[in-house]
C-alpha cells in the first residue's frame, strides 16, 4: 500500500511533536539495523548503481551547505585530524607511521642531523617539524633534516660530487 504525502507529512509532524514517538521510532531502528537481512539489503542497495547516485547527490548538497563547511573548517583543526592526517600523509610518502617518525626524532634528540640545531623554520604561527629525509632512487630514510639542510640536498640533488665541490669552494675561494 503506498503513503500519499499527505499521509507522510502527517506522520512527519507527530513524529517532530511527539517526544514518545521520537523514542519508538529510534528504537525500531536500533533494533531493524541489527538484522542480518536488513543489513545485507542496505549494503546491496549502497552498492547499487542507483544508490551511489543518490548517496553522492545527498553528499553533495550536504557539503554545499555553509554549517558544513564550518563544521569541516574546525574539525580539520583539532589536533586528532592534524594527527591523523600526518599519520596518512607519513604512511603514503614514506610507508612508516607517526609513530616511526617520533622514534627517530627522539633517537636524534629533536635536532636535524647535519647541522645538529632544531628546527627554526616558522610559518602560520607554528615552527614546523624536521623534515623526513629519504634516498629518491631506493626510498629508504635516512634521517631527519631541518629545512635549510633539507633544502641544501634536494638543490644539490642528492649528488655527493657537487656537495664535494661546493665545500671545496668554501675552503679555497676568498676574493678579499
Amino acid at each position: 500500500m503506498k503513503v500519499t504525502r499527505e499521509e507522510r507529512n502527517a506522520r512527519q509532524r507527530l513524529y517532530r511533536s511527539n517526544p514518545e514517538s521520537k523514542e519508538k521510532r529510534r528504537e525500531y531502528d536500533r533494533l531493524r539495523l541489527q538484522d542480518p537481512k536488513v543489513i545485507a539489503r542496505m549494503k546491496a542497495w549502497s552498492q547499487s548503481e542507483r544508490g551511489r547516485a543518490v548517496q553522492k547527490k545527498a553528499g553533495i548538497k550536504l557539503r554545499a551547505t555553509e554549517k558544513y563547511k564550518i563544521k569541516a573548517r574546525l574539525y580539520k583543526q583539532t589536533d586528532m585530524y592534524q594527527r591523523w592526517r600526518r599519520n596518512h600523509d607519513f604512511k603514503k610518502k614514506f610507508g612508516i607511521t607517526l609513530d616511526d617518525y617520533d622514534i627517530i626524532f627522539q633517537s636524534q634528540n629533536g635536532v636535524c642531523w647535519i647541522c645538529s640545531k632544531p628546527e627554526t623554520f616558522f610559518l602560520k604561527g607554528r615552527t614546523h617539524s624536521l623534515a623526513v629525509d629519504h634516498c629518491h632512487k631506493t626510498g629508504k630514510i635516512r634521517g631527519l633534516l631541518c629545512r635549510n639542510c633539507n633544502q641544501m640536498l634536494g638543490l644539490a640533488k642528492d649528488s655527493i660530487e657537487t656537495l664535494a665541490k661546493a665545500v671545496e669552494y668554501l675552503k679555497t675561494n676568498v676574493i678579499h
